[in-house]
C-alpha cells in the first residue's frame, strides 16, 4: 500500500513538472487551508494504515510466538514457520510489485494516450487501449 502511494505520488510529480499544472489542484492552491485538509487527510490515513505494523514490530519476541521465530531457528516446528513466514512475505512482495507495474504501466498507457488526443492523433472519448480495453 505503501508503495502504491509512492506510486502515485511520483507519477503525479512527475506529470506536474512536465505539464506545469494539474486541473485537479488548481481550486486547492486559492484556498490554502483545503490544501492543507486534503494532505493532511492523506497523512493521517497513512498513519493509521501503518499503525498495525508499528504496534507489531513495538511486542517484545516472547509475546507473541510468530514474532520470536528467529529463537527457535533450529527447532523444526520453529524453522516450518519461519518458512510459512518467508512464504507469505515473498507473496506479498511479488503482489505488490506486481500490481504496482501493472498501475505504472496503465498510468503511462492511459498519459500517452492523453499526448496523442491533445495533438490530434484520435478522437476517442474513452481510452480502450492495451490495458484500459480490460476493464
Amino acid at each position: 500500500m505503501l508503495t502504491d502511494r509512492l506510486t502515485v505520488g511520483l507519477y503525479t510529480t512527475l506529470r506536474l513538472v512536465c505539464a506545469r499544472r494539474d486541473s485537479r489542484f488548481d481550486g486547492l492552491r486559492e484556498d490554502r487551508r483545503m490544501l492543507m485538509q486534503v494532505f493532511g487527510l492523506q497523512a493521517v490515513w497513512i498513519v493509521y494504515t501503518m499503525l498495525p505494523l508499528v504496534a507489531l514490530n513495538s511486542v517484545a519476541p516472547d509475546v507473541l510466538p510468530i514474532v520470536g521465530w528467529h529463537s527457535r531457528f533450529m527447532d523444526p516446528s520453529g524453522f516450518l514457520c519461519w518458512l510459512l513466514v518467508m512464504f507469505w512475505f515473498w507473496l506479498g512482495m511479488y503482489a505488490v510489485l506486481r500490481g504496482s507495474c501493472i498501475e505504472m504501466l496503465a498510468d503511462w498507457q492511459l498519459n500517452k494516450w492523453r499526448w496523442d488526443k491533445a495533438r490530434g492523433k484520435h478522437d476517442e472519448a474513452f481510452c480502450r487501449r492495451d490495458l484500459w480495453e480490460r476493464r
